[in-house]
């Protein structure tokens, strides 16, 4: 089992304990594509879809950023390019993720961001075969899963850029999310849902309000630690009290 699933419970219970923060979470601003708007706000898709956005250069060098927030769930992201629009070489490094290291929380030639509130979260660099679906790479081997519990989080890469030329950013993108209806018949997660967006930011840094992300443990992460503590403490005062007895 993928080391995403098995830390899905624990996303979900911590995102009902945080629902007020969660909610109340806006994107950086400044953002050059809100993916959720090319849907109108419609059903996430679960199928890998490709997004673009053009941006013309103002700098010699720069920095374009993928922002993500997917409460309780992640999103699947991979095959990320900046060219000249009209063709010319991917400027990004490692776009597939497949120098990284599986289970990693840093890929290889991408700097991780994620505002103040949640400065631990992060995604989280996963293996698959290619089916078209969320939860497996778009092609190759790896890919990038990214499901935010309170602030957006997300990766970044400098690039050289020709002042005054025009680039294409395009990049795939899934969700894995199921939600439920009152009668309880699934359905796909929707972008007008607070908890579900993407963003592409591109300009002299990292989005605004937003830090370079900490190697500190995902909050999932956290939850499962906690829980450890707990059940080995109770363990702990279980025998202290036999051995009293």
């Amino acid at each position: 089992m993928k080391l995403k699933n098995v830390l899905l419970g624990a996303v979900a219970a911590a995102a009902a304990t945080t629902a007020g923060a969660a909610h109340a979470q806006l994107p950086p601003p400044g953002y050059i594509l809100d993916v959720g708007s090319l849907n109108s706000y419609g059903t996430t898709p679960a199928a890998y879809t490709q997004y673009s956005v053009d941006f013309i250069a103002t700098l010699n060098q720069t920095t374009v950023s993928f922002a993500f927030r997917e409460v309780p769930a992640f999103f699947s992201f991979d095959d990320a390019s900046v060219a000249l629009t009209g063709g010319g070489p991917n400027l990004l490094a490692d776009p597939g993720f497949e120098s990284a290291t599986n289970n990693s929380n840093f890929p290889d030639g991408w700097t991780r961001f994620i505002q103040p509130i949640d400065q631990t979260a992060i995604g989280i660099v996963q293996t698959g075969t290619p089916n078209g679906l969320a939860d497996n790479p778009n092609s190759g081997l790896s890919y990038w899963a990214d499901g935010s519990v309170e602030g957006y989080d997300g990766l970044a890469q400098t690039v050289a850029t020709n002042i005054g030329s025009t680039y294409t950013i395009s990049f795939f993108l899934a969700d894995d999310f199921i939600d439920h209806d009152i009668n309880n018949n699934p359905f796909q997660g929707s972008f007008n849902n607070p908890n579900i967006d993407a963003f592409v930011y591109a300009g002299g840094g990292l989005p605004v309000n937003t830090v370079v992300a900490s190697g500190a443990p995902e909050p999932t992460a956290w939850a499962l630690m906690i829980g450890g503590f707990g059940l080995a403490g109770a363990a702990l005062r279980r025998r202290r009290a036999a051995a009293a007895v």
